[in-house]
């Protein structure tokens, strides 16, 4: 059973090639190309977003027919996987005699390079606001506010040869009622790993730990000056990216954050009436974005 499916797999490619199928024409077939540059650099997606090896100088292949929606590109087996070269990279010549590489001497992966695959992403948020934040408002004028509308931007680089993410970011978040203010300004260091990822969309699952250098806590009307404190935690979520080959993107992240509140007083009301120290933030955090490959 096991080699059947190696044959149909083998075979898909060869028909991928032979016809390309997903983005080429029908025309022409297979070809044999040698690499006319010192290295070309073999991609995992049509756009050319995300690179996965590099072909030395002189090396021949099996290319398909240049694709429809980028003539500029070829795709080609790789490893018994499809992948994209750029056909300048190449000369080609049906005449070629056959070399057979050993794909792990072939294909090198590209050094890593931090000034490319990096992205920007701008989100508005939702936080749930917890028990003690919620019960300040409640407290302070008798409102019931379950969450804080935030604003984010980060910066996220990801690994060409890996499914790895890392970046950096930073959240800021403010609700008020009648009498009372509360605000803050988070950063957040992530790290994170994408398992899925297509021409349509990708999913990435996040990992932070967030902190604050101080909140904003304001009471009026009272004679007490409120200890703001701040916030750190851990933060753990999931976003979904729509067009992940597109330069441009879609965005929608559930997270969930756990935050401990520390340096804060019991704070008062106008009467001035005494009440526990808010000591934890923690709840779900929705979000909707766009992004931008930079």
């Amino acid at each position: 059973m096991f080699e059947i499916k190696n044959i149909f797999y083998i075979l898909c490619c060869f028909l991928f090639l032979v016809t390309d199928y997903s983005f080429g024409s029908e025309k022409d077939g297979i070809k044999k190309a040698k690499v006319n540059v010192p290295e070309s650099i073999i991609y995992s997606d049509p756009k050319l977003k995300s690179p996965i090896g590099k072909i030395h100088y002189n090396a021949i292949i099996s290319i398909g027919n240049p694709l429809e929606i980028n003539p500029q590109v070829v795709p080609v087996i790789v490893a018994g996987k499809v992948a994209y070269i750029k056909i300048i990279d190449l000369t080609i010549n049906d005449e070629l005699n056959p070399i057979f590489h050993d794909p792990d001497l072939l294909i090198q992966k590209p050094p890593e390079n931090i000034l490319k695959n990096n992205t920007a992403y701008l989100g508005f948020h939702q936080l749930s606001t917890g028990t003690d934040v919620s019960q300040m408002f409640q407290n302070i004028d008798s409102i019931n506010i379950p969450f804080m509308p935030g604003i984010s931007l980060s910066f996220l680089h990801r690994q060409c040869t890996t499914r790895l993410i890392w970046g950096m970011g930073f959240e800021y978040y403010s609700r008020s009622s009648q009498n009372a203010n509360f605000s803050f300004l988070l950063f957040n260091p992530t790290v994170g790993f994408s398992p899925l990822k297509n021409s349509l969309f990708s999913l990435d699952l996040l990992f932070s730990f967030d902190f604050t250098f101080g909140n904003n806590f304001i009471i009026q009307n009272n004679y007490y000056s409120e200890r703001s404190g701040f916030l750190y935690g851990p933060n753990i979520g999931a976003r979904l990216v729509l067009l992940s080959f597109w330069q441009y993107h879609l965005t929608g992240t559930v997270s969930y954050r756990a935050y401990s509140m520390s340096g804060t007083t019991n704070y008062y009301d106008a009467q001035d009436v005494s009440y526990p120290a808010m000591k934890t933030l923690r709840g779900i955090n929705i979000s909707l974005g766009i992004a931008i490959d930079l």
